[in-house]
């Protein structure tokens, strides 16, 4: 009898412990697959998150190349007629300062719309994500280090400098320029500009003041060398929105002045 309960107890006993061990096996294997779905769910995530940055710095730099590729000739055109401007002024365009030249009054609102012209172009571009964005990034931090350097040339009032237009009205300027386009924002037309020129409201303040200013000059003689750093900095530009090769626009109209 005693043996005949041992036999029980020890089936029972044996049952419980496979019972048990059964029950714990199940269990680690439950928690190592509940800990590979927590992980694989983790790494999904994850993933889900490079992948969201990626297409998120993608579309960045394909909206920096469009706005490069969309606003480059127009940036290009506005730095060349301003230096060609600057440079007529300072050689063969230095009669046209003369007080009682014809084409005086023609000279002064032209110039004075050539430096808002440039300026509106770049506040356009600042509207459209802050800045180019060349192939090479040296080319980037290089046409941000020319721009920042034409704002810095202009807001100098060296000499009564009669060119000199301080930085918050280089925007107001640019600003003032911008009218809406069929495919976005443009700088104004010159006869648009003249528009505004002859209204009595808006051609006051950093227009009217860059207007009488340039208007009051004879001579740039005293900003002869305020004239030629704009200069070269604008051609500094020209040459790294559109560098040398067989497209290249005027070549051989982007002498700096000696």
């Amino acid at each position: 009898m005693d043996a005949q309960l041992a036999n029980i107890l020890a089936g029972g006993l044996i049952a419980a412990l496979t019972s048990i061990v059964t029950l714990l096996i199940q269990r680690f294997f439950e928690t190592q697959r509940r800990r590979e779905e927590w992980a694989h769910e983790r790494q999904k995530a994850l993933d889900d998150e490079e992948r969201a940055r990626r297409k998120q710095a993608e579309q960045k730099e394909t909206a920096q190349q469009d706005t490069f590729q969309r606003y480059r000739y127009p940036l290009f055109r506005a730095a060349y007629d301003l230096q060609s401007r600057l440079y007529n002024l300072m050689s063969t365009g230095r009669r046209l300062l003369d007080p009682d030249h014809p084409g005086r009054s023609y000279m002064v609102d032209s110039t004075v719309y050539l430096i808002g012209q440039y300026f509106c172009w770049l506040e356009i571009v600042r509207h459209q994500g802050g800045h180019f964005r060349f192939e090479k990034p040296e080319q980037t931090e290089t046409f941000n280090r020319i721009a920042e350097q034409i704002e810095s040339e202009f807001s100098t009032r060296d000499n009564n400098n009669p060119l000199c237009v301080y930085r918050l009205q280089q925007r107001e300027l640019g600003e003032m320029l911008i009218v809406d386009g069929p495919q976005g924002e443009v700088c104004v037309s010159y006869s648009g500009f003249s528009a505004l020129l002859n209204d009595p409201v808006k051609s006051k303040g950093t227009l009217g003041n860059l207007r009488q200013e340039i208007g009051s000059v004879s001579n740039l003689d005293a900003q002869c060398e305020f004239v030629k750093r704009v200069q070269h900095l604008l051609i500094d530009l020209l040459d790294l929105l559109d560098p040398p090769g067989p497209a290249q626009l005027y070549p051989d109209l982007r002498g700096k002045l000696s």
